[in-house]
């Protein structure tokens, strides 16, 4: 399935192009005033957004929306319109799609999906490649145990090489 921008994420581009800055908040990034329904709303554009940049070589818009969407996995939950849009969009080795597994795997509980969230109906097309990688995941946590640690945004930047990794961390220590 070919991917098309729609004009809520092109025009988060231009804006960006312009200010070089993102939504500050998840109902900018959807326009929705009901933050329960705009999480996920919210992580889908993100999603949406990164493949858009990818697509496009915008290389620094790219890296601005992958940490953009790190951060509201890791402070909100794994939201499965995201997840679908992902799979479909990202190639298979791309480390966000790794990222939306480990954090379902570390803090999806019965009570997460409901209808009011929309994600009981979202269910049924998971992507067969998620749900695999969440078995071997789970499986995974079983045998050696729950991480501590929050994962950090290098482990799921996809860089080249640990020179690459060093040049980020440093980036990221200096601001």
């Amino acid at each position: 399935m070919p991917h098309r921008a729609n004009k809520a994420i092109v025009s988060i581009f231009v804006d960006w192009v312009y200010s070089q800055r993102l939504p500050k908040n998840d109902s900018e990034w959807c326009d929705e005033e009901d933050q329960d329904m705009s999480l996920g709303k919210a992580q889908l554009a993100r999603t949406k957004a990164l493949v858009f940049g990818d697509r496009i070589l915008s290389l620094v818009f790219y890296k601005r929306v992958r940490d953009s969407l790190f951060e509201h996995i890791i402070a909100k939950a794994v939201f499965y319109g995201a997840v679908i849009h992902g799979f479909a969009n990202l190639p298979n080795d791309h480390a966000i799609l790794d990222l939306f597994v480990e954090m379902h795997c570390r803090g999806f509980g019965d009570t997460s999906d409901s209808a009011k969230n929309g994600e009981i109906e979202l269910r049924a097309s998971l992507p067969h490649d998620f749900l695999m990688r969440a078995i071997i995941r789970y499986s995974q946590i079983v045998e050696s145990g729950l991480p501590e640690d929050d994962p950090k945004p290098c482990d799921y930047h996809g860089h080249a090489d640990e020179n690459e990794r060093k040049q980020c961390q440093a980036e990221v220590d200096k601001n």
